[in-house]
């Protein structure tokens, strides 16, 4: 067997786990994004239950600050 035939098998299988790493990356993320934002959907529930409606608007008035700021202090 000559050294290009054992390079191009070579190069062959190292591009196969790239790419099988890759998109294992993004279903490990996109699964998180889904798991996160059902966690984020059921405390609204949570905190909307327990709380007075007063309550609620601070609350959500703090929550949507945060939101707001986070990215704001991120990009300066």
């Amino acid at each position: 067997m000559s050294q290009a035939t054992l390079s191009s098998q070579g190069a062959t299988t190292a591009n196969h786990h790239v790419a099988d790493s890759f998109s294992k990356s993004v279903f490990l993320i996109s699964a998180l994004m889904v798991v996160q934002r059902g966690i984020g959907f059921l405390r609204s529930f949570y905190v909307c239950g327990t709380l007075s409606p007063a309550d609620v608007g601070q609350w959500d008035l703090a929550f949507n600050f945060l939101m707001l700021a986070a990215p704001l202090a991120v990009f300066g």
